[in-house]
C-alpha cells in the first residue's frame, strides 16, 4: 500500500524510513525513533519531524523550476553561492536535508564564500542569498 502524500507549501511529503542521522530542516532537531520517523519531499529531498511538516511555510523548489530562468549571478539582488566538492573529515550534516554527508571523499558540495555543506543533489534547491563572509 503506497504512503500517503501530505501536500503543504508545494512540498509533497511523505513519510520515510531514515537509515542515516538525520536533523530536521525546519526545527533544525533530531529525528529519531522507530519505523518511518519523519517526512521527505519527494521533489526537493527536505526532510523534517511528523510534527513540523504542517508548519513549513517556504515554497518547495520543485515548483520554482518553470520560472522563467533568472542570472546565474544574482537573483532578487543576492548573489549566488559558489559551490565547489568537498572532501569533509569529521561528520557533516547537509544544511539542507539534514542528512550526514557520507563517503569517503567528495561527499559533498561547500559553498567558498559563506561556507554552507550540501549534498550534490540537494545544491539545486539552495536559496540563491549568499551570506558571504567579510
Amino acid at each position: 500500500m503506497p504512503c500517503k502524500v501530505h501536500l503543504v507549501a508545494g512540498h509533497k511529503f511523505q513519510a520515510t524510513l531514515l537509515t542515516s542521522l538525520t536533523f530536521c530542516s525546519h526545527c533544525d532537531g533530531f529525528i529519531y525513533g522507530f519505523g518511518k520517523q519523519g517526512y521527505q519531499c519527494k521533489g526537493s529531498y527536505r526532510v523534517v519531524h511528523k510534527r513540523c511538516h504542517s508548519e513549513v511555510e517556504n515554497q518547495c523548489k520543485l515548483m520554482e523550476k518553470d520560472s522563467p530562468s533568472e542570472s546565474n549571478d544574482e537573483r532578487d539582488g543576492q548573489v549566488t553561492h559558489n559551490f565547489a566538492a568537498h572532501t569533509y573529515f569529521k561528520p557533516t550534516f547537509c544544511n539542507h536535508c539534514g542528512s550526514l554527508m557520507t563517503g569517503v571523499i567528495h561527499q559533498g558540495l561547500k559553498c567558498k564564500d559563506c561556507g554552507i555543506n550540501v549534498h550534490k543533489k540537494c545544491d539545486k534547491f539552495i536559496s540563491h542569498g549568499c551570506n558571504q563572509r567579510s
